[in-house]
């Protein structure tokens, strides 16, 4: 389905079970712009068993003392969490937090240190389901 066309993201939505958005933001206002319309379209569609809204970042919820222009967007991010909750629909939160050894260095530490390009660490067995990833489900 299209985001901007509501009738085919509803058409689209009716066939499947689980939504899984990816909708990136251009500013700090776009990802809740955009992914209100999919929650219009699943309500209207009426059978999603789940939805996993485009969050996978910092758990806005609980983030304290962001600034400029993070803080705008954890506001909206979290101002839409409260629109899914207040919609009824069973949805699960995924927050990876963001990979601050990939991150840092390129965007807002240039003297971090990344990780090696050239190695990677596994610690334990390597079995290891997860790392870092707080899921809401509701």
């Amino acid at each position: 389905g299209d985001i901007h066309d509501h009738r085919s993201l509803v058409n689209a939505i009716k066939q499947v079970d689980v939504v899984i958005s990816a909708v990136g933001h251009r500013s700090s206002y776009t990802p809740m712009q955009d992914q209100v319309k999919i929650v219009a379209a699943i309500k209207e569609a009426g059978n999603i068993k789940r939805f996993i809204p485009s969050e996978f970042g910092m758990d806005v919820d609980r983030v304290d003392g962001a600034v400029e222009p993070a803080k705008s967007l954890f506001a909206t991010k979290s101002k839409f969490r409260r629109v899914v909750q207040e919609e009824g629909i069973p949805y699960t939160i995924v927050c990876a937090n963001y990979f601050a050894r990939t991150c840092l260095p390129s965007f807002y530490l240039p003297t971090f240190e990344a990780s090696p390009k050239d190695r990677l660490l596994i610690l334990g067995d390597g079995n290891v389901k997860g790392k870092e990833c707080v899921c809401y489900i509701r």
